[in-house]
C-alpha cells in the first residue's frame, strides 16, 4: 500500500512538472508571437536553390584574397521591408576586408524577397545569410 502511494505521487509530480513545462512554453510563444504562431520565415524568390545560384553567379572572389590564400564565411545581416525590399545591410562575421566587402555587394545586389508573414499579415523581418568563399583545390 505505502509503495503505491508512493507511485502515485511520484505520477502526479512527474505530471505536474510535464504541464508546468509546457505552460511555460506556450507563456513564452505567446510572449514572442502574440498567438503563439511564428511568423513565416522570408524567402528569396525561387527559394533556397535560386538564392544559392544567384551567389555563386555573382560571386567575384578578390584577387588580393586569392593571391593571400584567404577563404571563409562572411555573414551579412539585413532587414526585409514589409515590400520585400532589402536594407540595412551590415557585416555581422568578418573574415577579410576585400571578402566582406564582396559579399556586403552581393547581398545589396539582391533582387526583393518574399516578405515575412505574421498571422497573415506582412510583417518587416531581420535576416541574415552565409556566403561562403572558398579556393578551388589546386592539384
Amino acid at each position: 500500500m505505502k509503495n503505491t502511494f508512493l507511485i502515485f505521487i511520484l505520477l502526479l509530480i512527474s505530471n505536474s512538472t510535464s504541464w508546468a513545462q509546457k505552460n511555460e512554453v506556450s507563456r513564452e510563444m505567446n510572449a514572442r508571437y502574440g498567438s503563439g504562431h511564428p511568423p513565416e520565415v522570408p524567402e528569396f524568390p525561387g527559394g533556397y536553390k535560386a538564392k544559392a545560384q544567384f551567389i555563386a553567379e555573382n560571386l567575384n572572389y578578390p584577387p588580393g584574397a586569392i593571391r593571400e590564400k584567404i577563404q571563409g564565411i562572411v555573414t551579412i545581416g539585413f532587414t526585409i521591408e514589409k515590400d520585400g525590399t532589402l536594407t540595412e545591410f551590415r557585416t555581422l562575421k568578418s573574415v577579410y576586408y576585400s571578402i566582406d566587402a564582396e559579399a556586403l555587394r552581393i547581398a545589396e545586389s539582391m533582387p526583393s524577397w518574399i516578405p515575412g508573414k505574421h498571422l497573415g499579415i506582412t510583417i518587416r523581418t531581420q535576416h541574415s545569410i552565409d556566403i561562403l568563399f572558398k579556393l578551388p583545390i589546386q592539384e
